[in-house]
């Protein structure tokens, strides 16, 4: 059968926009009959003009299987369907073309077709229950989605050029009038003028931005905005980073401050964060307005918006967000700390000299939630089992779903998988799913050795069992285990006739105190820089 000449003049299209910056030379024909004839299946012809034309893709943001090379075998659409039928046997009629970062594969569909001029595209999740259920079907052939992947990729390089052109060209002006000097003597540019930044790690840019204010509209205005994606990070990783410097920017200059790209719409990546959130920006053309950079970024450090409703006026979504994304304090630790009594002095760590009473009545607050979240993170550290090779972010940690209740010293834990308790005075297995509510009692060091009388009555005990949601523990810190013998049997004995688990923390009283305290030094030195 003949290639259709509108599927011909597609595939061609295509690579032309795909191969001029390429180097690739053309498979020889006989390495393309070797890869048909080992192939499960039969191909399209669109498919089939592509391995005649190149023998795999590898650019930035796409790439594509083919026949792959002997020293890239990771290209090689033979391997990948191997792989693909190893997890679902009846992928033998499926052509990988690519598996994207959230695990779903992509590939042409031939379950319903034989050789034909083309076949549909399409989304399968082969390690599912109904794995070769498409999930979605992204283009009716392979020759009009290969031609819409080149064009969106060419256009996005262009777009990556011009932005590229502008940040260079932003820099030497700066370096023009003074402003910018690589001997350290310019002044920095103020907050009208454009200001040029770039985030590293090491010696490799992740990211580069250029902003300005813009008073008159009360809108920071950016016009380069450029966020790679580091395959080592979590996607949108950059731009996460990039706009929690942009909403601090926003919220230092003004308290209704908005973002708005010059370009006159979002940029991809902000607008799949946007997407990824549950925010529809309202006022078009590029602009996101102040409550929208707020809820973004309260979702981003996942902090329900509801976070702020019981915080005084002067604590700002970007306050949070940051103190969250330093490690200051954990999400769920700042949503605890938002609900209680005074949450900015201890978020602040008030200073020992000019409010001792105050520091004190922090400390009795924070004490607990520390706790808890250093409970949070002792569930969240995973070992992996002998034999098994550890990846870098996968395998050292442990998903754990934490929810704070009422009071604030009492959470929920949740695993996706069976663990054993830490902590526990007797080993305790946790079922995968179930709740581990966790009652956190770090007493003031007046209330021992009292045999911590009012924080561990029995009608306190067993208004907590009789709320707590699956196995319910009680977290105390590392001094109960130097009270005298009697004192100690006697918080055995109350846990015991409750049927609560024990949980012994690391951390003393004063290790706690000393905890809060190096934390609200970390958090001064966060919020000091939108002063």
């Amino acid at each position: 059968m003949l290639p259709d000449a509108g599927i011909s003049t597609q595939v061609r299209e295509a690579l032309d926009l795909l191969t001029n910056t390429s180097d690739l030379e053309s498979p020889v024909p006989a390495q393309v009959r070797a890869c048909l004839e080992q192939l499960a299946c039969p191909v399209p012809l669109s498919y089939l003009e592509f391995l005649h034309a190149v023998p795999y893709v590898n650019l930035p943001r796409l790439t594509l299987n083919g026949i792959g090379r002997e020293d890239l075998p990771s290209f090689s659409v033979l391997d990948a369907q191997r792989v693909a039928c190893s997890i679902q046997a009846d992928a033998a009629r499926l052509i990988p073309l690519r598996v994207r970062d959230d695990g779903y594969w992509i590939c042409i569909d031939m379950t319903c077709l034989g050789e034909c001029p083309d076949a549909p595209v399409r989304v399968f999740e082969l390690d599912a229950p109904s794995g070769m259920t498409p999930i979605a079907t992204l283009a009716d052939g392979f020759a009009p989605w290969l031609l819409e992947q080149a064009r969106a990729w060419f256009a996005n390089t262009e777009i990556i050029r011009q932005s590229a052109d502008r940040f260079r060209r932003h820099v030497e002006t700066a370096e023009a009038d003074g402003s910018i000097q690589h001997d350290g003597t310019g002044r920095p540019p103020k907050a009208h003028e454009w200001n040029a930044r770039v985030a590293r790690t090491q010696d490799v840019r992740q990211g580069q931005w250029v902003w300005r204010l813009d008073r008159m509209n009360d809108l920071i205005e950016i016009d380069v905005f450029m966020a790679a994606d580091v395959p080592e990070l979590r996607p949108l990783e950059t731009t996460r980073g990039i706009l929690c410097y942009l909403g601090a920017e926003a919220f230092r200059l003004g308290d209704d401050v908005g973002l708005r790209f010059t370009s006159g719409e979002l940029p991809a990546s902000v607008g799949a964060l946007c997407a990824e959130h549950g925010i529809e920006p309202s006022a078009g053309s590029g602009v996101l307005t102040r409550e929208e950079i707020s809820a973004l970024m309260l979702s981003m450090a996942n902090l329900s918006p509801d976070t702020l409703s019981a915080a005084p006026d002067n604590v700002a979504a970007e306050w949070l967000v940051q103190l969250v994304r330093e490690g200051v304090w954990s999400a769920s630790e700042i949503t605890a700390l938002s609900a209680t009594e005074c949450p900015l002095s201890v978020l602040l760590a008030c200073d020992f000299k000019t409010g001792r009473a105050t520091a004190s009545f922090g400390c009795s607050i924070a004490r607990p939630i520390v706790s808890l979240g250093l409970y949070e993170r002792r569930l969240q550290a995973r070992v992996p089992e002998p034999g098994e090779e550890p990846s870098l972010l996968d395998d050292t940690e442990r998903l754990v779903e934490a929810t704070t209740g009422e009071p604030e010293d009492v959470w929920a834990f949740r695993a996706h998988e069976d663990m054993t308790v830490p902590w526990a005075t007797e080993r305790r297995v946790l079922e995968a799913g179930r709740p581990l509510t966790v009652w956190s009692v770090a007493p003031t060091p007046s209330q021992y050795p009292h045999v911590l009388t009012k924080p561990l009555s029995a009608e306190r005990l067993a208004s907590f069992v009789e709320a707590a949601h699956g196995l319910p523990a009680l977290l105390l810190p590392s001094d109960v285990a130097f009270l005298d013998s009697d004192v100690q049997a006697e918080v055995e004995h109350r846990a015991l006739d409750a049927e609560v688990t024990l949980l012994i923390g690391p951390l003393n009283q004063r290790a706690l105190d000393d905890e809060y305290f190096a934390r609200g030094f970390l958090s001064r030195r966060s919020l000091r820089t939108w002063e």
